[in-house]
């Protein structure tokens, strides 16, 4: 099976990219999310690691963004292509569930969430158009 990695630069995302190799899957890209500048650390679209930023945490309930600064040369190392989006949503959805089973049964405009759709998104578009 193809797959995008959701890649935040922690162990647990790179382990996730060994264990879905391991289980013979096909890695096709790497998404990430990052904090907005001003936020955390310093960053744009064009950011890469040889820029030497600090990397800070955001308070967010779902997104690691401590190791931003990796995230590139790993892509870089794994010949897939790199698509990232700046968090612009807040932590306003923190219940068990979200989407279709939760009250209301949709996306919550502005929750973080709706940045990894979007996220997944563009990266469908670009993959297959």
């Amino acid at each position: 099976m193809k797959y995008v990695a959701l890649l935040s630069g922690g162990k647990d995302s790179c382990f996730n990219l060994l264990h879905c190799k391991k289980n013979g899957h096909q890695l096709v890209a790497v998404a990430s999310l990052a904090p907005e500048a001003g936020k955390g650390r310093p960053f744009s679209l064009q950011t890469h690691a040889t820029q030497n930023c600090s990397p800070d945490e955001i308070d967010s309930y779902l997104y690691q963004t401590v190791g931003q600064d990796g995230i590139s040369l790993i892509a870089d190392a794994l010949r897939v292509p790199l698509h990232r989006r700046i968090i612009r949503g807040h932590p306003l959805e923190q219940g068990a569930e979200y989407g279709a089973k939760s009250p209301g049964g949709g996306g919550t405009v502005g929750d973080e969430t709706e940045d990894l759709y979007a996220l997944l998104n563009t990266v469908l578009v670009r993959r297959f158009s």
